[in-house]
């Protein structure tokens, strides 16, 4: 069980991590590695795990699973169990622990517990609250099953998020979005970059010199089309990790290799000029990835790349996604123009230490604030009741 040293009575208290699911290697999933790593001999809780499709490094902890009908099909395509997820979290209870630590962007804050609650949230649920967005892409039975149930799982995702004794945003951008969606007043923890410069390194093999990288997943919000795109209108050299490249007509001056293990990635951000980042993001790990190696971001003016670029420091900014105006950015874009022992210097407050250290002080403080008054949520203006 993963312990933390408690302020108020100098024991140690035992923590469990619960996680939506684990069937993807995304910026969540690299955050839960990090939540791991803040608390020794840790438990992990989640819904569906797939160890071919996640992190091999979730490998090393033990790994319980919530009781799934479908779980075969469900660790196939996790998105299948979207309607399914929030009740098994509510029919879990986590006792004979002190401290439950929830990783969530739906689900795990749901879960039940008689003790202290500390939710992470990377945003709230995008099929509730950004509907817009999420059903422009989405099937007619998802829409059909929306339209049917979205009340219900509003009022138990609510009541999921007021069960919180202290409740944690990875930017300002999905703070606003809670105190929109929950009334809850949250407390900004910034993520910890994935990758750092402190680990193997592998060469990728057809890599031109001089390259600019992207690393996204293959979803629309990612924008690697416009950047590829881009790209071939600069006629500058950029690397296309993450999309699959075999879905993809890549331009002249664009190489996409597909997923990476960390090794290669840590390669491609050492040799890259600079990272390109033109996604929609709630925080964005990939700029401070880059950071932790000295390297600048050409990044979009929006969401939280905002928080962690500072112009002229680490990076610059494009202010509108236009092909054109993508496309003129790469070509001023100078990376010499930076100063990588500045850059590396302040991604230090995005690495895993120092995320680790803030996410103990909060589990300390959630611990120190039930014992003082069981009845508030810690961090923030507003008081909720705790579950």
């Amino acid at each position: 069980m993963s312990t933390v040293a408690s302020p108020v009575d100098g024991q140690t208290a035992r923590v469990v991590v619960v996680h939506d699911y684990l069937a993807a290697r995304g910026g969540a999933e690299r955050v839960v590695l990090a939540m791991l790593g803040a608390f020794a001999d840790c438990r992990l809780l989640t819904s569906v795990y797939n160890p071919a499709k996640t992190f091999a490094e979730f490998g090393h902890y033990h790994v319980e699973t919530l009781p799934l009908h479908s779980r075969v099909l469900l660790e196939r395509d996790y998105r299948l169990g979207l309607a399914l997820y929030g009740a098994a979290f509510r029919r879990a209870e986590v006792h004979d622990v002190d401290v439950v630590v929830c990783s969530s962007s739906g689900f795990a804050h749901q879960v039940r517990t008689d003790v202290p609650k500390v939710v992470y949230c990377h945003n709230p649920p995008r099929w509730l609250f950004q509907e817009r967005d999420y059903l422009r892409r989405r099937l007619g039975v998802e829409r059909m099953a929306l339209a049917l149930f979205g009340s219900r799982l509003r009022r138990h995702d609510l009541a999921g998020a007021r069960s919180a004794t202290r409740y944690l945003v990875n930017s300002q951008v999905v703070a606003e979005r809670v105190r929109s969606a929950y009334g809850i007043e949250p407390v900004v923890v910034h993520p910890p970059y994935g990758i750092g410069p402190g680990g193997p390194e592998a060469a990728v093999a057809g890599v031109p010199e001089d390259f600019m990288l992207l690393v996204a997943r293959s979803r629309r919000y990612k924008h690697v089309a416009v950047a590829m795109e881009a790209a071939r209108r600069a006629r500058r050299p950029l690397v296309v990790v993450g999309a699959d490249p075999s879905t993809r007509e890549r331009p002249a001056h664009v190489v996409a290799v597909g997923a990476v293990d960390d090794a290669r990635l840590r390669w491609l951000y050492r040799r890259c000029q600079g990272v390109l980042a033109v996604a929609f993001e709630d925080f964005g790990l990939t700029p401070v990835e880059g950071h932790a190696f000295g390297k600048p971001t050409l990044a979009l003016r929006r969401g939280g790349y905002v928080e962690s670029i500072v112009e002229g420091l680490n990076g610059t900014f494009i202010d509108h996604l236009a092909l054109d105006e993508v496309a003129a950015a790469l070509r001023r874009f100078d990376a010499g123009a930076y100063d990588p022992v500045a850059i590396a210097h302040r991604a230090e407050r995005y690495s895993p230490a120092s995320f680790s250290a803030r996410l103990r002080e909060q589990v300390a403080a959630a611990l120190a604030g039930v014992k003082a008054d069981a009845g508030s949520v810690a961090g923030g203006s507003t008081e909720l009741a705790a579950s």
